[in-house]
């Protein structure tokens, strides 16, 4: 019964990635915190051979990208007290200005919200 609950919110990949192509933004980001999220990122990534050819032709205009807490077999780790994922917890300080990195100019990229996300604990 619990595993049926839970598939009542799930969503399918396809029907992520036919509302991200209704988007009209040329550069989306995917933040994923749920166990074995590292999974979904390559389906997220998937795209039909029209879209691959529309796509070569941007070149670096566009695209997607996808952070996952976690690997395919791996389990996310959370904070009960926050109600939320260490991932979450780690995004939204990188969010609020601390993945600024050099130079700081108050503008956060995807590459430094990687990177934050990324760098050794204390």
């Amino acid at each position: 019964m619990y595993q049926q609950d839970k598939l009542k919110s799930a969503l399918y990949v396809k029907e992520l990635q036919d509302k991200f192509r209704l988007l009209p933004a040329l550069k989306q980001v995917v933040f994923i915190d749920a166990c074995q999220s590292g999974s979904s990122v390559e389906a997220l990534a998937m795209r039909g051979g029209a879209e691959e050819k529309a796509l070569a032709q941007l070149s670096r205009s566009s695209g997607i990208h996808v952070m996952a807490s976690s690997e395919g077999q791996q389990q996310s780790a959370e904070i009960k007290s926050l109600n939320h994922g260490v991932f979450t917890y780690v995004l939204l300080e990188a969010l609020n200005g601390k993945a600024d990195g050099a130079p700081a100019d108050s503008k956060i990229t995807v590459y430094e919200i990687k990177s934050y996300i990324d760098r050794p604990g204390p």
